[in-house]
């Protein structure tokens, strides 16, 4: 047992739960400032918080597993999710910011009217809910194995830990804390891939590895699945209100959020498809083929380094867990409190809101562990997370770009792709098709089918909001 690790990841997690309790205790007079700190935050606190929540424990532990299991294959993942970010950074960020919107959900409120918004809520909430679920998986699995708690124990202390960060530190405490706990995975995860790499003989150890892991365009999975989910991944960060677009709305200017998101575009690269996979590849090595749960690759890992080192990454690890879960549930709550609660209540007070959003985090969080105990697997809840999101990218950005989209056609193609995804998902995924193509196949077709049909004009503000986007100009919504 690491007797380091015992004692340095509880302590981390009580005063990383302190320093978002008292940096966020002011931040409950109304929903923005609880859930958005106000839109005033730096470029490298939201660039801290960003990295934070996008390396979070399916990353540290699960990608090391894929890395071992398959190979340089996966690094097709981690490209993929730099390529989005930095298109993000370059083209879409600023727009999204300058809409002057609060959630993903609103944009479609806006452009697309209340339906859309409920729909659009639905699957965000989906998806934020399967990530907390991995990371409920994953705070666990430290836990048990660095502090010696047996694995029921140490999910009921993830899932309170989680509660009251995210309950009584709002997002504000979570972005500046997000800062410290970026450099700590960053840090980490640097010292264990470097290390890791050494003792697997560096360049010639790995070069005794078969061909098809260290070739990243080896077949390992079906070239379907795998670049299913490279799009699936690159895909929701264009829609995902926890990892991206909630984050770009705090930043205090578009110019913070384009410089924000360039730094995670460069850093997310380095972490992920360098660092990660050094380690995944180097326990090939080291290791051989005698592990047969891949999210028990890391464990292994960590028992051959020093204690310090490994008390360092499994510190990293709960860092990356924690503002991940956090993020997940602060979304799904503006969710339920801003768009589906403000939707059938107007008139409800900012004080009453940010109280249902943590009434919700409370209940989000025990059926997270209730899931947990029949679905452990990590990486499983990550891929659905990424592929249900994708469900709002036709709709968003054709309403988003243009005119032509009436808002029942919009509503319309945001329902069947989400529906067909979800059946798809259910059903095992028949004939190896991945469900990310039959959710955007849905999403299109039904929106030209829909667009054909229906001809009902836009409203002058519907307009607007094109207009914004397009040329990148600030939108004042009446809504």
């Amino acid at each position: 047992m690491n007797y380091l690790a015992a004692i340095i990841i509880p302590a981390y997690i009580a005063l990383m739960v302190l320093i978002m309790v008292i940096v966020g205790r002011k931040s409950s007079n109304s929903l923005k400032d609880y859930a958005l700190a106000g839109g005033g935050l730096p470029w490298f606190v939201t660039a801290g918080t960003i990295v934070a929540s996008l390396i979070g424990g399916g990353t540290m532990i699960g990608y090391v597993g894929s890395y071992y299991t398959v190979g340089m294959e996966w690094v097709w993942m981690g490209l993929g999710l730099a390529s989005a970010i930095l298109f993000i950074a370059l083209v879409t960020g600023s727009r999204i910011k300058n809409l002057n919107l609060t959630s993903v959900a609103e944009i479609f409120a806006v452009r697309y009217g209340e339906n859309a918004r409920l729909i659009a809520c639905l699957l965000i909430m989906i998806g934020d809910f399967a990530v907390f679920c991995g990371m409920i998986s994953s705070l666990a699995r430290i836990l048990s194995g660095y502090v010696g708690l047996s694995y029921n124990v140490a999910m009921i202390l993830s899932v309170v830990v989680f509660v009251i960060s995210t309950s009584l530190g709002g997002f504000k405490g979570m972005a500046y804390t997000d800062v410290i706990q970026s450099i700590l995975i960053v840090v980490g995860v640097a010292v264990v891939g470097i290390m890791a790499f050494v003792k697997a003989g560096g360049f010639s150890g790995l070069s005794t590895l078969p061909e098809n892991y260290t070739n990243p365009f080896a077949t390992n999975i079906p070239a379907m699945t795998m670049i299913g989910n490279v799009l699936a991944l690159a895909g929701m960060n264009f829609v995902s209100q926890s990892a991206i677009i909630q984050k770009v709305n705090a930043t205090r200017s578009p110019g913070d959020a384009k410089r924000a998101l360039v730094v995670v575009a460069i850093c997310q690269t380095l972490v992920v498809s360098l660092l990660i996979s050094s380690m995944g590849l180097s326990a090939r090595v080291i290791f051989g083929g005698n592990i047969e749960v891949a999210d028990d690759v890391i464990v292994k890992l960590l028992g051959i380094m020093p204690q310090g080192i490994a008390a360092l990454y499994a510190s990293a690890i709960a860092a990356a867990i924690l503002t991940t879960a956090n993020a997940m549930l602060m979304s799904s709550g503006l969710c339920f409190a801003n768009d589906i609660l403000g939707t059938f209540k107007p008139d409800l007070s900012e004080k009453k809101r940010v109280m249902m959003t943590r009434i919700f985090v409370v209940f989000a969080a025990v059926l997270g562990y209730v899931l947990v105990q029949y679905s452990p697997d990590i990486i499983t809840w990550m891929i659905l997370a990424y592929t249900i999101q994708n469900a709002m990218i036709i709709p968003m950005y054709a309403g988003l770009l243009s005119k032509r989209v009436s808002a029942r056609a919009g509503t319309i193609s945001l329902a069947f792709s989400g529906v067909s995804i979800l059946i798809w998902e259910l059903i095992g995924r028949p004939m190896g098709i991945h469900s990310l193509f039959v959710g955007l196949a849905a999403g299109l077709l039904s929106i030209l089918i829909a667009g054909v049909i229906d001809k009902t004009p836009l409203t002058a503000e519907q307009y607007a909001m094109v207009d914004a986007f397009r040329k990148n100009k600030s939108f004042t919504s009446t809504q």
